[in-house]
């Protein structure tokens, strides 16, 4: 008896279900499905590996850009323009500047404070700079030497009015050499019988430069003014020559200046590093003409054109006569 109709009417029967080609076909269109859940998972994996490393790169380059800002020594306002934080303040992105530069490097930066600043600015400033050198001994025992050197080193007006006689001197005594080709001891015989009357030069030996240094120059071993007094003053502004001849110089002052203090901080400079390298600070203070600070420059400019004012001119030309005629008296 056949019953497969009855069968299949009540249970239908998919044949291709029944076929081993299909069920494979089955299997592998499932190991493709599971192969794609595992790809797509593996690539959002790597999506969220990739944009950590994307993260901790920009991170890295933020460190790169700061550390670049701090040896360049850029200001904290350098740093918000340029959307970077800065992490410590001014004054330690200096101290870690100077300490990654040589010995020579930091005396030369130290020498910069002294000069252009030093007795200029607040003691709090001072005390900053001072900060800068806390972790080499030496150098802020150097800090200390040299602030207790120019404290008590300051410039009264007889020093500077030596200083501008002294340099405006030597500027015209080269200038003859250079414009008329002459030695030194020419230049000199040149510029005093340009600037002295006859009758002041009568006992003068010529042949004898010490003399005739002795004669123009204040300030040598055997001058006769050993000092810018107020004689010799009046009887150099008295020739109108000299005058105009002084008043070129003014006009390059501040040019000659710098070249003869940058002459002298280079050698300072050069004797500081050996003085620390030996550790030996306490030989600066026997140096001598130790470089002048730039607020003494400034000071002695002022006195340089006080010199040439006629009313100043006439009140010490009064000064040496009331003296002269007191000498007499008392003969």
């Amino acid at each position: 008896m056949n019953t497969l109709p009855a069968f299949s009417a009540r249970f239908p029967v998919n044949l291709e279900m029944m076929n081993p080609f299909y069920q494979q076909k089955i299997n592998y269109l499932s190991a493709m499905q599971r192969e794609q859940q595992r790809l797509q998972l593996l690539k959002q994996i790597q999506e969220i590996h990739f944009h950590k490393q994307i993260q901790n790169f920009y991170a890295a380059q933020q460190q790169n850009l700061q550390h670049y800002y701090l040896k360049q020594n850029l200001s904290t306002a350098s740093y918000s323009e340029k959307g970077v934080t800065s992490p410590i303040s001014p004054l330690e992105q200096q101290q870690i500047r100077l300490q990654g530069s040589s010995l020579k490097a930091q005396i030369t930066n130290m020498m910069d404070f002294f000069i252009n600043k030093f007795d200029r600015v607040p003691q709090e400033e001072v005390s900053q700079q001072r900060a800068l050198y806390s972790s080499n001994p030496t150098l802020l025992k150097l800090f200390d030497k040299l602030v207790q050197r120019y404290s008590a080193s300051g410039k009264s007006r007889e020093d500077m009015i030596r200083s501008v006689l002294r340099g405006a001197l030597k500027f015209l005594k080269d200038s003859y050499r250079t414009k008329f080709h002459l030695t030194s001891k020419a230049a000199s015989i040149k510029l005093c019988e340009k600037y002295f009357k006859p009758d002041d030069m009568s006992n003068v030996n010529f042949d004898d430069e010490d003399q005739v240094l002795s004669f123009l120059l204040p300030y040598k071993k055997n001058s006769r003014n050993k000092t810018p007094n107020t004689k010799f003053i009046t009887e150099i502004f008295a020739s109108e020559e000299f005058r105009q001849d002084y008043t070129e110089y003014l006009e390059s002052y501040d040019e000659t200046f710098q070249e003869d203090n940058q002459k002298k901080v280079a050698r300072f400079n050069e004797f500081l590093l050996k003085c620390a390298e030996d550790d030996a600070i306490e030989r600066v203070q026997n140096y001598k003409r130790l470089p002048w600070l730039k607020a003494w420059q400034e000071a002695t400019k002022i006195i340089a054109l006080e010199l040439l004012d006629k009313k100043l001119q006439y009140s010490l030309n009064k000064k040496v006569q009331d003296k002269e005629t007191r000498k007499q008296r008392k003969c």
